[in-house]
């Protein structure tokens, strides 16, 4: 049976531009059915069950347009260097050997979110690692996920010792005198828990459905109803429809999938949009670059204080192949792009694709889109293509971004404010596990471009809670193609709510992070509640 509710708040913001603000919303099989005054929709709507929100603030649902929460599912079991309290890199250490210890002999000990920068002392490397942990295999992932570091048993199951050569789009750390210190940069790393011939023993499925359970909690808890994972292969495709058949897929998720699951999709006679309002297909991945916080994304200029200028992923060839065959088959690309060079060389691509098949109209996406100049948005937006740069790094790294690529260019980086002037679509990113999770310190970042370190940040690009609050909802849901479902709270959409204690744009902007969220509502149905 539909059940028809009346919710009632003290303001409810539906980014509806034909009755912006409301005081009550009226839903039935979870859509919005009615929107406006609380004792109108009260009369008219005898029968509906009311919900009575108070003096909160209703906000249409968060979406995460790029973030992986399949791979939080994947990493429930392991240490997070960030959740478990990691101050400093003693405080990494202790807990790295606290984890060998409980471990069986031989076991895989897995660790993420390790930030060098935040942690300081040296850097953790392969001698370091052995020294924790001589027997079991560790291997320690960066917090930007595109690097990581591997103790001996670690690069020995992965099949490299000193003559290795590194796989294409990948490389090997080393010392000065030439040995391997153990860190793996890009495809290196990546192959140790991806693809066909991946390192780590793959987990249990009711393993990984529990992870899913806690991470789809976590990520309701701070206000998010949808999310677009970011990368999704074989595996994270058979989990998603697994708990979509047994009911616990609470979230709504959006699919940027890899090269074979596309493959698979073709030959089906399908590509992307494909799926419905709780799972679906919403376009191809593939990376050009590396990194912005692990400093490995492919830049002209090199990093400050050094000659390095990142790595590229993705040759031109093999990336312009990748995208013809997805345009020409109508379907959307959404590559990652961090640095200049890496953006040139994807509008390359997409430009070439749109003059060989100028049929086809679709919107292609930029993840991240982070080191823009003005000539590289002038193409963007002649192209159409939508992007997603970071929504909280400015919060998260702070004055470490200005040490990395100086003054000038954090004046370029996530340029929310010329984006959205240019009339480019953008939506909401918090890449996590990479970036932090909630959605409201984004909106803060988006806002005061203040890290939590005090230090102002290209704050040229500053937005306003208003604008920031539009990327997180309606420009999340246009670059995963869904804003005719969800984005704002208006008749006929997707009842998808957020509820908060205090509203986002009236209070100062370095205040939005601490707003408590209340509880949040999935077609109609409170999936979290404070």
């Amino acid at each position: 049976m539909k059940r028809k509710r009346l919710f009632t708040a003290r303001r409810i913001r539906t980014l509806d531009p034909g009755a912006p603000i409301v005081q009550a919303l009226v839903t039935l099989g979870g859509r919005v059915l009615e929107a406006g005054d609380a004792d109108v929709l009260r009369a008219r709507h005898r029968d509906a069950e009311p919900v009575d929100l108070g003096d909160a603030t209703v906000v249409p649902g968060l979406n995460d347009a790029h973030q992986h929460l399949s791979d939080l599912a994947d990493m429930a079991a392991d240490l997070d260097l960030s959740e478990a309290g990691a101050a400093s890199l003693a405080d990494a250490e202790r807990l790295i050997a606290a984890r060998v210890a409980a471990a069986q002999p031989d076991d895989w000990v897995v660790v993420h979110r390790y930030d060098d920068g935040a942690l300081g002392g040296p850097p953790l490397d392969r001698a370091r690692l052995d020294a924790l942990a001589p027997r079991n295999p560790l291997l320690v992932v960066h917090v930007a996920g595109h690097w990581g570091v591997a103790n001996t048993p670690a690069l020995a199951a992965g099949g490299i010792d000193e003559d290795s050569e590194p796989v294409d789009g990948g490389a090997h750390g080393r010392d000065a005198d030439g040995r391997l210190n153990g860190v793996l940069y890009e495809e290196s790393l990546f192959r140790y828990s991806w693809g066909e011939h991946r390192v780590l023993p793959e987990k249990p499925v009711e393993q990984l459905l529990d992870g899913l359970d806690a991470a789809q909690g976590r990520c309701h808890a701070v206000g998010l109803t949808s999310v677009c994972d970011a990368f999704v292969g074989p595996s994270q495709l058979a989990l998603y429809r697994r708990a979509r058949a047994l009911d616990r897929l609470t979230m709504r998720v959006a699919m940027l999938v890899s090269e074979p699951v596309f493959d698979g999709l073709q030959a089906a006679g399908a590509g992307t949009d494909l799926g419905d309002e709780r799972l679906r297909v919403s376009g191809v991945k593939a990376f050009v670059d590396g990194a912005i916080a692990g400093r490995t994304c492919a830049v002209s200029e090199p990093f400050e204080g050094t000659d390095d200028h990142g790595l590229r992923l993705l040759g031109d060839a093999a990336l312009g192949q990748l995208v013809e065959r997805v345009h020409a088959a109508g379907s959307r690309m959404a590559v990652h792009a961090n640095g200049d060079v890496a953006i040139d060389a994807l509008l390359t691509a997409y430009e070439r694709a749109a003059t060989a098949h100028p049929e086809i109209t679709m919107r292609h996406r930029i993840e991240h889109c982070t080191l823009l100049t003005p000539a590289l948005r002038a193409r963007v937006k002649a192209l159409g293509a939508m992007t997603l740069p970071f929504g909280s790094y400015v919060a998260q790294h702070g004055g470490r971004l200005v040490e990395w690529y100086g003054p000038e260019r954090v004046e370029r980086m996530f340029a929310h404010r010329d984006l959205l002037d240019d009339g480019i679509v953008v939506g909401g990113s918090s890449d996590h596990h990479a970036g932090e999770l909630p959605p409201l310190l984004a909106l803060q970042s988006m806002v005061t471009r203040t890290g939590l370190d005090g230090v102002p940040v290209g704050r040229s690009q500053r937005v306003s809670a208003e604008e920031a609050l539009w990327i997180y909802t309606v420009g999340s849901a246009r670059t995963t193609g869904e804003d005719d479902v969800k984005g704002a709270l208006a008749p006929g959409l997707l009842a998808d709510m957020t509820v908060l204690e205090r509203d986002p744009c009236e209070v100062p902007g370095d205040a939005i992070a601490q707003i408590p969220v209340l509880r949040t509502v999935v077609g109609g149905e409170t999936v979290f509640e404070r």
